[in-house]
């Protein structure tokens, strides 16, 4: 019998788990499922469309943008916001390591996509999830992005490993400028 490992646990099961570590992250509910699914969603590669185009970022919510009035142009922008939220919180350090742009640039146009996403979801009908997740979303997306770092430092028992620059950016984008916590070597960041 040949299963794949991510076939022993069920979408449930890491919708579960995440909203589970969520729990005092973040406060409204609606908001909490919704991401708490997003990221039970991206342990699929597939469902990260965004980050595995070789289109720019821009060009992806350029085109979404000339198409507010449809539900693809929603859940693309959607999608787009999700996949910047995912990298921004779960692996900011490898942002950093590329150094083709720092954390904030991301995070401004994760806050864009779900700030056009709040313009397309107004334009149709019955847009799912409600406008009012990617609204919450794009006007706190730093908060967000820090809880699912926070829940990324939980799996991994507290210790993640990083550059001093990561550590900087993650301080400075994530933190508000707060200090996390390095070991001597500034290579582990304990939360």
């Amino acid at each position: 019998m040949d299963v794949k490992p991510l076939e022993l646990v069920t979408d449930e099961d890491l919708v579960q788990y995440f909203s589970n570590n969520l729990a005092g992250l973040v406060q409204d509910r609606d908001t909490k499922d919704y991401i708490a699914k997003m990221l039970a969603a991206s342990a699929i590669i597939e469902r990260q469309r965004a980050l595995h185009d070789a289109t720019p970022i821009s060009i992806m919510m350029k085109k979404a943008v000339s198409r507010l009035r449809t539900h693809a142009a929603y859940s693309e922008l959607l999608n787009i916001g999700d996949s910047l939220l995912w990298l921004s919180g779960f692996y900011p350090e490898r942002i950093s390591a590329d150094r083709i742009d720092d954390l904030g640039f991301f995070i401004g146009y994760g806050e864009r996509a779900y700030d056009y996403a709040v313009m397309a979801g107004n334009k149709v009908k019955d847009p799912e999830p409600p406008v009012r997740v990617p609204y919450m979303l794009a006007n706190q997306f730093r908060a967000m992005a820090r809880a699912i770092f926070e829940v990324r430092a939980r799996v991994d028992i507290g210790v993640i490993l990083m550059s001093p620059q990561a550590v900087n950016d993650v301080s400075r984008e994530l933190f508000g400028g707060k200090r996390i916590s390095v070991t001597k070597h500034h290579e582990r960041v304990l939360l």
